[in-house]
């Protein structure tokens, strides 16, 4: 289940305003529909706002406008008026920001008016998620997504491959993946880094080399300084099964393997 506006734990902080910010009187009643005129944006900036709040966007007779200004990459400018919403952002991250504001403000079904600024004080605000040692569901992961959204951070470090095991499915190398007990498949992989970028986060895979390398070797031997075959990793700790430096099919596996994976994650 996502956070949503009947779900909220008790006592939860979300991000304060790091900016100005006036209340002003009254409270702006959130419609049926999403009517936005987007200006120079495209519809995807809108598209975790209308997960959130389970509203379709159209663009005829517009409520909330967005505007482009010149401001950081992740400020934005917000006005709540009775009768409509302004958005000011350089980039579509604010806006993502601006909207997630807005919801988060969101209160019986209306916001309360006001002018504000607000932009981040730090430019990385990252999560760290191990789903080698400890596999999660992709759905499971989506919801991890959807609370560091509002929370606002952005960037999830996503440890993807150590000794325990390889969680990428791998076309030109399937063995990596096939010797784990559960792994991503690509087009899941490639539609988790879409839902993040909707919430205005980029996902960074993990891919240790040349050591943490024990699920690598446990399907490609013959890349390791032995040339035997490990077992995976049933616990944590330091493991001395690595990749062979002074082997030149090291460097050939891993010039095919890393851009399959930049495929996948653009960040």
């Amino acid at each position: 289940m996502y956070f949503t506006e009947k779900n909220r734990i008790p006592g939860f902080s979300f991000p304060k305003i790091r900016g100005s910010e006036q209340r002003e009187v009254g409270y702006f009643p959130l419609p049926g529909t999403i009517r936005a005129s987007l200006g120079p944006f495209s519809r995807d900036c809108l598209a975790a706002f209308s997960a959130r709040t389970g509203l379709a966007v159209e663009t005829e007779e517009p409520w909330l406008y967005l505007k482009k200004e010149n401001l950081p990459e992740e400020g934005y400018r917000l006005r709540v008026e009775e009768n409509a919403l302004t958005v000011e952002a350089g980039t579509e991250k604010g806006v993502i920001y601006a909207l997630t504001t807005l919801f988060l403000r969101l209160e019986d079904g209306r916001i309360p008016c006001c002018r504000l600024e607000d932009s981040p004080r730090y430019p990385h605000r990252g999560l760290s998620l191990d789903c080698v040692r400890h596999f999660f569901p992709i759905g499971e992961v989506e919801k991890i997504l959807e609370q560091m959204a509002l929370v606002k951070m952005n960037v999830l470090h996503f440890h993807l491959s150590d000794d325990q095991g390889w969680r990428i499915e791998s076309l030109r190398f399937p063995e990596l993946h096939r010797q784990s007990d559960a792994y991503y498949t690509r087009r899941e992989l490639k539609n988790l880094v879409a839902f993040a970028r909707l919430r205005g986060i980029s996902v960074i895979p993990e891919i240790d080399l040349p050591g943490h390398t024990t699920a690598i070797l446990s399907a490609y031997p013959e890349l390791g300084c032995t040339g035997k075959r490990p077992s995976l990793a049933g616990e944590g700790g330091i493991y001395n099964t690595i990749l062979c430096a002074g082997n030149a099919e090291v460097f050939r596996f891993l010039e095919e393997l890393l851009p399959e994976i930049m495929e996948v994650f653009p960040d």
